[in-house]
C-alpha cells in the first residue's frame, strides 16, 4: 500500500501542474488537453486501451480500458477541471503540490485530483495483474464539471456498461448514494421605458420582478412540503442568486434578469419543470408582464437508486455510513451506464474551490487502501 500512495503523490504533483480551469468568464477559461496528454502517456504505457474524444473546443474527455475482452467491473471516473484560482490569496503557488501539516496543498488536490491520482495508482497496480483479471478495470476523465457537465453527458455514449461506477468527489470517504438535482432558470421579465417623473407613461419590470418574487416564493413553499430526513437539508430549495435590470434611476426600468436555481429532490424532465414554472409565473403575465424562461445549463437530475448487493458491499468496505447530500455530481448522469454508482473520494467538500485547496494525506492513503480492497472484490 505505502508503494501505491507514494505512486499517488506523484501522480497528484502531476496533475495539479496541469492548468484545467473551468470558467464562464473567457478570460479564466483554459483547456485540459495537457492534462490528459499526461494521463494518457501513463496509461498507454501500462497497457491500458485509451480513447480521447475533443467534447468542446480545447476541452477533452479520455477513457482508458484495461480489458477491453472483458465486461467492465469497476468504472473510477472524475473530473479533470478545476475552478480558477485566487492566486494572490495563496500560501504557496497553487501549481506546484505543496506538503505541510499533513497535508497536501493545491489547486483541484481535493476537488478532485486527489482521487484522479489515486485512480492513476490503482491503474498502474492492477496492469501488473491484467492476465488474471474477471472484470475488466475502466477510468473516465472528464471535462467541464464545474461548468456545463457537458463532459459526463459526452461521455455517457463512450463508456461501456460497468457493475459499479464510483465518483471520486470529495465526501472524506463517506459513501454519498443519492443527491438532489440541479435546474437553473433565468427569468426575464419586459416592460416599457419611460420618464421616472411619469409612472403611468411605462410600465415598470421591477414591479413586476415583485410579482414573479412572490409566485416563486410560492413554489419555494410546496417543495418545502415534502421531506426527505436523509438529506440535512431535507426538502428542495429554490435559491435566487442573480439579479440585473434598469439603466438609471431616473428612467422605468423596461427589463430585468432574475437568475435562480432548484435542487430537486426528484426530477422528472426539463419540460415538466419548465410547465410548472410557467403555470406559477401565471399572474405575472395576467399583470400585463410579458416574460421568458431560459436554461442557462443543462439540468442535472437527481441521483436515486435501489441499493443493490454491490453497493453494499462496497459501503462495508468504507469506514463512513452512506449518506444523501444537497449537491449534485455527475453520478446522476453516468448512472446511464452503470449497475450502481457511489460518490466517494478522499478530502472535505468544506476544503474545494477555496485559497489554500488541499487533501489530508491520510485520506490519499486510505483511498487508497479502499480502492485496492474494491478492486479485489469486484475485479478479480
Amino acid at each position: 500500500m505505502a508503494q501505491a500512495y507514494t505512486a499517488a503523490c506523484t501522480f497528484l504533483a502531476h496533475l495539479v501542474a496541469c492548468r484545467s480551469c473551468s470558467s464562464d468568464l473567457k478570460a479564466a477559461d483554459c483547456s485540459n488537453r495537457t492534462l490528459i496528454d499526461y494521463a494518457q502517456q501513463e496509461l498507454t504505457r501500462w497497457g491500458y486501451s485509451c480513447h480521447m474524444v475533443e467534447v468542446l473546443p480545447g476541452k477533452w474527455n479520455l477513457y482508458a480500458d484495461l480489458r477491453p475482452d472483458l465486461p467492465v467491473g469497476l468504472l473510477l471516473s472524475g473530473h479533470s477541471d478545476t475552478v480558477p484560482p485566487d492566486s494572490a490569496g495563496w500560501q504557496s503557488d497553487p501549481f506546484c503540490l505543496t506538503t505541510r501539516d499533513g497535508s497536501l496543498y493545491g489547486l483541484g488536490a481535493c476537488d478532485m485530483k486527489g482521487a484522479l491520482a489515486c485512480f492513476m495508482a490503482l491503474a498502474q497496480e492492477i496492469a501488473v495483474r491484467k492476465s488474471k483479471l474477471r472484470q475488466s478495470l475502466t477510468l473516465l476523465f472528464t471535462c467541464e464539471e464545474e461548468t456545463s457537465m457537458a463532459g459526463a453527458r459526452q461521455a455517457v455514449s463512450l463508456v461501456r456498461p460497468s457493475a459499479l461506477c464510483i465518483i471520486g468527489e470529495p465526501t472524506s470517504l463517506t459513501p454519498v448514494i443519492a443527491h438532489k438535482g440541479y435546474a437553473a432558470r433565468t427569468l426575464t421579465i419586459k416592460g416599457r421605458s419611460a420618464h421616472s417623473s411619469n409612472p403611468r407613461a411605462g410600465r415598470n419590470a421591477i414591479t413586476g420582478l415583485k410579482l414573479a418574487l412572490d409566485c416563486l416564493d410560492k413554489v419555494a413553499a410546496r417543495l418545502a412540503s415534502e421531506l426527505d430526513p436523509g438529506y440535512s437539508v431535507p426538502y428542495a430549495t429554490l435559491n435566487y442568486g442573480l439579479v440585473s435590470g434598469g439603466q438609471c434611476i431616473n428612467q422605468i426600468c423596461a427589463q430585468v434578469d432574475l437568475s435562480f436555481d432548484l435542487r430537486p429532490l426528484h426530477y422528472g424532465t426539463q419540460e415538466d419543470l419548465n410547465a410548472m414554472l410557467q403555470a406559477a409565473l401565471a399572474p405575472v403575465r395576467q399583470a400585463g408582464f410579458e416574460f421568458a424562461l431560459t436554461v442557462p445549463y443543462v439540468d442535472v437530475p437527481a441521483l436515486e437508486q435501489d441499493i443493490s448487493p454491490l453497493l453494499q458491499d462496497f459501503v462495508k468496505l468504507c469506514p463512513q455510513k452512506p449518506c444523501k447530500v444537497n449537491y449534485c455530481t455527475e453520478g446522476s448522469i453516468l448512472k446511464a451506464c452503470a449497475q450502481a454508482v457511489v460518490v466517494c473520494g478522499p478530502g472535505s467538500i468544506d476544503k474545494a474551490h477555496q485559497i489554500d485547496e488541499c487533501v489530508p494525506q491520510s485520506d490519499m492513503r486510505a483511498y487508497v487502501k479502499l480502492l485496492q480492497d474494491v478492486s479485489l472484490q469486484v475485479l478479480f
